[in-house]
């Protein structure tokens, strides 16, 4: 799980999932 805000949004290649509790959840 990468904590990062800016990389896991800007991240195409993985399927990540932003939860209010401000956890990555890849799919």
């Amino acid at each position: 799980m990468n904590h990062c805000p800016k990389s896991s949004l800007a991240d195409s290649s993985s399927l990540s999932m932003w939860t209010p509790t401000r956890q990555v959840v890849k799919i």
